[in-house]
């Protein structure tokens, strides 16, 4: 049902239509928070949640992230997303000054831009892009 409308389905006219349960892209939103937010999940889980729920053309940092998610530190998100492989937008995760690992770098501003972030000067500009998680 993602990417259709509700005309024709069991939720058209309930008290569903509307609610995060009706619209698939909400509800895994929700269900991507919980995760992130739940501390009786193991740390990588947290952390690759809350990564997927950066929306597209905003950025958060390694700290962000973190404290999002109720840890420690900023080095375990980055060690969590290095041994990830790639399957959540590591991509709009980055330092809190807005500059990628040199090891990504090219990859990673590419990808940026392509959503729209701003960049200035190879750094992205914190102010305009950071997501809050709200």
């Amino acid at each position: 049902m993602a990417g259709s409308d509700l005309a024709g389905s069991d939720l058209a006219g309930s008290d569903l239509a509307g609610s995060d349960l009706a619209d698939p892209v909400g509800a895994d939103r929700t269900a991507l928070r919980r995760r992130a937010l739940d501390e009786q999940l193991p740390l990588g889980e947290r952390v690759l949640a809350c990564v997927e729920l950066i929306p597209p053309g905003r950025v958060m940092s390694y700290k962000d992230v973190a404290e999002f998610c109720g840890l420690g530190g900023a080095r375990h998100v980055g060690r969590v997303l290095a041994y990830d492989g790639g399957t959540v937008n590591w991509h709009r995760v980055l330092r809190s000054n807005g500059t990628c690992a040199e090891h990504l770098q090219a990859t990673q501003l590419v990808l940026l831009a392509a959503e729209g972030v701003p960049i200035r000067n190879g750094k992205v500009d914190m102010a305009a892009a950071r997501w809050d998680g709200h």
